[in-house]
């Protein structure tokens, strides 16, 4: 039997057709309860881009950020690309 795994993605581009605080509010929001969620469902993976949006979540909550640290950590959270 073949297995296929599914990584979700949350490609925001927090400036494209948003206004800046409306951008910035849905990255903060969609990472907030990604790894909430990924808390309660343990097989769960995760990839997000965007490195100013990890600089966005450790200034603005530095406990989600913790959280995707120790995601990242447990090879659960993958951060793909430079941008």
């Amino acid at each position: 039997m073949k297995k296929i795994h599914l990584i979700p993605n949350a490609h925001i581009d927090p400036v494209w057709l948003w206004e800046w605080e409306e951008g910035y509010s849905e990255v903060l929001h969609t990472c907030e309860f990604l790894a909430k969620l990924m808390n309660e469902e343990k097989s769960l993976t995760f990839t997000r881009s965007s490195a100013c949006c990890y600089l966005w979540i450790e200034e603005a909550d530095k406990r989600v950020f913790e959280k995707i640290k120790k995601l990242v950590r447990e090879k659960r959270w993958f951060v793909a690309g430079p941008w």
